[in-house]
This record gives C-alpha cells, structure tokens and sequence, in this order.
C-alpha cells in the first residue's frame, strides 16, 4: 500500500490517503482536523457513477427557460420564442411566452418558466427540443422530469418522443406515448417519468441526427383549450429524478447560441467615387452547429446600393458594403440572425 499526505490551509488540515496495491485492495481516506467526514455508501458500481456524475448530467438546453434571443412571447409555430424550444400549434392556436416564476421556491429556485397557453387545440399540440446527436441519449432508462401548472389538455398531458437517424439514415424510431398526468393544479407540482431508449446498434446515422421529445396532448384531437406553465425540464441518464442541475445564464446562453445567436455588423468607409466595396470579417460567439442561414434586420444606412452577408461557414461570414457615390459610407448597428436549428 501507498502512503499519500496532502498538506491543506494549515499544519493541522491535512487528508491522509491510503491507496491500493497494483493487486487491490481498499481505499481509505481520512480527514485528519476539523469534524469527521460523511461516507457516502454504494450498493453497486452504478449507484456510484450515478452520485459522482459531473458536467452537464442534463441533456436539455434551457431546461429552466431563462435564454429567449429571439423574444419572450410568440404566436406563431416553430422557434419563435424561448430557445431551443419548438411550439408545436399542429393546427392550434397558440401563445408561447416566456414568464417570471414568481414562486421560485416552489420550484429549486428557478425564476423563469414556460408558458404554452392553448386558445384553440389539435392532436400533438405542444412545445418539443430536439437533441443533437441521437447516440447522446443512450439506450437504456432515461429520465424525465420537470415543475408543471395549469391545466391539461383532454385526454391529459403526453410525451412523445423519436429517434431521427439524420438525412438519408434510417428510418425513425418512434416511441409508445407516455401520459404524464391528467390534471394540473395552480400550484407548481413536480412531474417524472421514465423512458426506454431503444438501441441503435446496425442504425445508419448520418448528419443532422437527433432525439426528439414532446409534450403535448398526444393522439386526441380535441380541439378543447388548455394552459400549461412549465419549467426545470430535465432528461438525464437512469431511474431517477435528480435535483435539476443549474447552470449560469453565460453557460445556458452559449449551449443556445451553438442553434441560434444574434450578432452586430458594422462598416463605414470614404471613397472618391461610387461601387467601391468594403469587406469585413464577422465571427461567431461559438461556433454552429451547421452553416446557419442568416436573416438582416435594423441598423442606419447612408449611401450604401449593396449589402451582403457572403461565404457563410459554422464559424463566421463576409460582410461586404457597397457605395453608391462618392463620400462618406455607412452601415451601422445591423442585426444579423443565425439560425442552425435541427
């Protein structure tokens, strides 16, 4: 057996470890100073990796809704709203916003919520994400878990959920409904359920590939309106619903922007005559998933003709501007959107 000492802050903090020989044996650690540590007891080597499990345990982007680049209320269907999720309307009537949980207690101190509220309702009505890489949801058990309110549709609340093997793979996967629950109340109550994922042993998996899930209101066609507040969404490996993994606004905010992000270009330039051309390179905050399509909105122009966000990449664009006379050239503060969703 090795014999370690790690000096801490002070001559009495020190932590003694014992480690074992090349043909095994135990590992000992004791504290040696201040009050006796906790030990912590496994039953299996799954239990373990479980409780030591680090990084991002929650494989939902914006789980507790606090990233909304593109505006926090929407009427329309797809990525209109909070990022990363899709409003499903499926034929419905639909306002998507995002709100400030007034009751962050309730729900691990989360202070911003969901909020789907159904004014008229069809079959799959409902708010979905889409996960990048359909092998980064394992087969197995998975997981799922979130604070709910409201009401529910007819018929009740349902996860659907997909394996989608990439443009040219194999065919989807798609799973059996879950019905989550069947009432909601005005208070936040906290919903899980568990999830097989089958496996893609054999599959095809080519590019643009992901695991899709959905809340909704399943198969039933009702047309009937409902309200749901929902946030803390979390899909993670096993059996269990764990605490929901926080994560900073910075953090949260560049895992959304790899889909979705906003970005300012500028160019001002003199020239003796006109058709002369200004060329500036743009980058990313992060790089995208995919070469993004980009949409131009805003800004104050003077004596432009041409503008053009040329040679797209995953990292970065040309901009270029054209004068039209000669003088003074500008475009400024030009909102430049980038979208690479799935």
């Amino acid at each position: 057996m090795a014999l370690t000492k790690i000096k801490t802050g002070s001559v009495s903090d020190s932590i003694t470890l014992t480690t074992p020989d090349i043909n095994g044996g135990t590992v000992d650690a004791t504290v040696i100073g201040g009050t006796t540590p906790a030990v912590a007891t496994f039953t299996t080597a799954s239990d373990a990796a479980g409780n030591v499990r680090s990084g991002r345990k929650n494989l939902i982007i914006n789980g507790d809704m606090q990233v909304s680049q593109r505006g926090t209320s929407s009427t329309g269907n797809g990525y209109v709203s909070l990022d990363r999720w899709y409003s499903n309307q499926s034929g419905g009537s639909t306002t998507f916003t995002q709100e400030t949980n007034t009751s962050p207690s309730q729900t691990s101190g989360i202070k911003s919520s969901a909020r789907l509220n159904v004014s008229s309702s069809s079959n799959y009505t409902g708010i979905n994400q889409k996960i990048e890489d359909v092998t980064s949801v394992p087969s197995g058990i998975v997981t799922l878990s979130f604070w709910a309110k409201g009401t529910v549709p007819v018929g009740g609340l349902y996860l659907n959920c997909s394996q989608d093997f990439g443009t040219g793979g194999s065919g989807d996967v798609n799973l059996s409904g879950i019905l989550i629950t069947s009432s909601l109340t005005s208070s936040w109550v906290k919903y899980s359920t568990q999830i097989t994922i089958p496996s893609v042993d054999g599959k095809t998996i080519n590019a643009g590939s992901f695991f899709v899930f959905q809340i909704n209101q399943g198969g039933n066609s009702s047309s009937t309106a409902y309200d749901l507040n929902i946030t803390g969404v979390q899909l993670e490996v096993g059996s269990v619903a764990t605490e929901f993994e926080h994560r900073s606004y910075g953090e949260e905010l560049a895992l959304c922007q790899r889909y979705y992000q906003i970005v300012e270009a500028h160019g001002r330039f003199r020239a003796a005559g006109g058709s002369h051309i200004y060329t500036n390179t743009v980058n990313y905050f992060v790089q995208m998933r995919a070469t993004p399509t980009a949409t131009k909105s805003g800004g104050v122009v003077s004596n432009i003709g041409l503008e053009g966000v040329n040679s797209l990449t995953s990292r970065a664009f040309r901009y270029e501007l054209t004068n039209t006379s000669a003088g003074d050239a500008y475009q400024m503060g030009r909102i430049v959107s980038l979208e690479a969703e799935l």
